[in-house]
């Protein structure tokens, strides 16, 4: 299964049919943010689907039933990005306004807020235990959060990308791979990625 949006606000499930030309097949609507939605991950083994929208609004839904288990606001500017551990007790949201939020799912509480970057969140990252986090931002730094300590592990400008827009960490946060675009023009003409030691 997968999830994708119609009209921006209504998170949806669909099954994947395996034979073309038959496309994507919907399942269910999640119900309605306010804003568009700008991330959607499955956890807990597909049983729970998280979104994130511009409206500020981390929704908790059960993938069976559609139902909406919980809002979380989130306090970012409007959420921009959305990572979720594989067992889905932590998610991390990146805002417009620059700041990275990690939840603790179960207890629907914020663990841990960081000032990240300058400029709004295109991307974040969440090791498979959710004690680091990583985001990269408009600002064009991509930078490292142990969330245990709530302390930054690393700010970087990676060497040949100008705008980083997609970041991944590997399982224990020793490694982060970041892409994006070489140059900050209208026209941009190559992409590039590069990987750090996430310590």
């Amino acid at each position: 299964r997968k999830i994708s949006a119609t009209r921006e606000e209504i998170p949806m499930i669909l099954r994947v049919e395996a034979k073309p030309p038959v496309g994507p097949l919907p399942l269910m609507a999640l119900g309605q943010h306010m804003a568009p939605v700008r991330g959607a991950a499955f956890a807990d083994d597909g049983r729970t689907v998280l979104t994130c929208a511009h409206d500020d609004a981390l929704m908790v839904w059960s993938s069976a039933s559609g139902t909406c288990e919980a809002v979380l606001q989130c306090g970012v500017g409007g959420a921009r990005a959305l990572d979720v551990t594989p067992d889905g007790t932590r998610c991390v949201i990146g805002g417009n306004d620059g700041s990275v939020v990690v939840w603790d799912i179960p207890e629907r509480r914020c663990l841990a807020r960081f000032a990240a970057h300058d400029g709004a969140i295109e991307s974040v990252a969440i090791t498979n235990e959710g004690a680091f986090a990583v985001a990269c931002g408009a600002d064009g730094a991509v930078s490292g959060w142990d969330v245990v300590s709530r302390s930054r592990r690393f700010t970087h400008r990676p060497t040949g990308i100008a705008s980083p827009v997609c970041v991944a960490v590997n399982r224990d946060g020793s490694t982060v791979a970041v892409g994006g675009l070489t140059n900050h023009d209208a026209r941009p003409v190559n992409q590039a990625a590069c990987l750090l030691d996430g310590g």
